[in-house]
């Protein structure tokens, strides 16, 4: 990246005295919320298929054999995914704070997050449940009769009640919680003004090589210390306290970025050369990912897995934020932005969806690629027919839009990074 290149600063087309209307966003968000959301509804479609599936993940039925490709690009996803999604947090949360300081921020955060999250514990929890249920009675592994009472006993007991993929809208809430003590903190007391400068130090924007290495390895070193909760699945009604520290990093590392001076990738060189890093490590550390779910690694051949993990997904999740930040034209196409305003309905019914089509498909004799395949068109496609039949005019529709499509205009001009305080009906970030 160039010592003082051009930053994006998002001008607002009409008035911005009220702090909900609509702000602007960078055009190539969008495709990162579209692409990011794929990418998780694909991680959830090919379980069943995976030669080396997560350990301590029970999914609702299990195919024998599996597919090598559908492992790596599964693995390929947990890797990269979620750490996008929060460095993409943290950014975006960072501009909501500059719009919306103080109390003002964690009340549009709760009612953000918060809400969509009940929402889901009513209408979907319950779908999750029992398709779950239906699959271990398909295949024979609890009586019909515990369909009923939902009492079970042995190693699935633990596996059954959690909050499942919605621990997302936890943590997010969660680092929300502490980003707003913090900045109050800074804000309000004597020492503030000593410790912001100290924090800003400390989280070393990862748009920097040396804030890339920073966040990979000290990320890594955190997720030793409980590598289970994304090196492996644990179900659970909140996120762990490493877990939540460990994308803390993240978001932390987001909130950085979107202050930094000189940290845009106008040309997308940077962005390009780490997508490529990635994927050329990505085989060898895919090796050493099965050969842990094989028998798993303690010590330093553990440290070295973590810490390798997380630099490939720091290469993965900065390149792709980076292209995302410098892609402000031309707007992407009807269908991209429909698929990046659905994404938040998507992310919160897909899990469901993806369990019943692989239930259905459990006696169809077919490739397990194929049915991934399959798995994957059709939940992508209900959630997206639901979202337009169902949800899309609704006030469900209302609470997970935000505050609708923005007019405004994004140009190109020197000044600080002020990043859309938060995009329309877009997964929340």
């Amino acid at each position: 990246m160039s010592a003082a290149p051009s930053i994006l600063r998002f001008e607002q087309s009409g008035s911005t005295s009220n702090p909900d209307a609509a702000s602007p966003r960078a055009a190539g968000l969008d495709w990162l919320r579209a692409a990011a959301a794929l990418g998780v509804v694909a991680l959830h479609a090919g379980m069943p298929y995976m030669t080396h599936p997560l350990p301590g993940l029970e999914w609702c039925v299990r195919y024998g054999a599996g597919s090598a490709s559908v492992d790596a690009l599964c693995w390929f996803a947990n890797v990269a995914v979620m750490p996008t999604f929060f460095l993409m947090g943290g950014f975006l949360a960072a501009g909501l704070w500059r719009r919306r300081p103080g109390v003002a921020f964690l009340q549009h955060r709760s009612r953000r997050l918060l809400l969509p999250l009940g929402l889901a514990f009513v209408l979907v929890l319950p779908a999750d449940l029992y398709i779950w249920l239906v699959g271990w009675f398909t295949e024979g592994r609890i009586p019909f009769q515990k369909i009923l009472s939902l009492k079970l006993n042995g190693p699935l007991k633990g596996h059954l009640w959690g909050v499942a993929h919605l621990w997302y809208l936890q943590c997010l809430w969660a680092l929300s919680l502490g980003a707003w003590w913090l900045q109050t903190l800074m804000r309000e007391t004597p020492g503030g003004t000593r410790l912001a400068p100290a924090l800003g130090r400390l989280v070393s924007a990862p748009h920097s090589r040396a804030g890339l290495a920073a966040l990979g390895v000290g990320s890594g070193i955190v997720l030793a210390a409980d590598p289970q909760f994304l090196i492996g699945f644990r179900q659970g009604w909140f996120p762990g306290p490493v877990a939540v520290l460990f994308y803390g990093l993240w978001f932390a590392a987001g909130w950085g970025w979107s202050t930094a001076a000189g940290a845009a990738d106008n040309g997308g060189g940077e962005g390009r050369l780490r997508l490529a890093l990635a994927a050329v490590a990505f085989p060898c550390l895919l090796a050493a990912i099965r050969r842990h779910t094989e028998t798993a690694f303690e010590g330093g051949p553990l440290l070295a897995l973590t810490c390798g993990y997380c630099l490939v997904a720091a290469l993965a999740a900065t390149g792709v934020f980076s292209l995302a930040l410098t892609k402000t034209a031309p707007q992407p196409p009807r269908g991209v932005r429909f698929v990046a305003e659905a994404s938040f309905w998507m992310y919160l019914v897909h899990h469901p969806l993806a369990g019943l089509c692989q239930l259905a498909l459990l006696p169809v004799s077919a490739p397990p690629a194929a049915k991934f395949a399959a798995t994957l068109g059709i939940a992508v496609w209900l959630s997206l027919a639901t979202y337009a039949a169902f949800v899309r005019k609704t006030w469900i529709g209302r609470l997970l839009d935000g505050r609708g499509t923005s007019a405004a205009t994004v140009a190109p001009v020197v000044g600080p990074v002020v990043p859309p305080a938060e995009p329309a009906g877009r997964i929340a970030a």
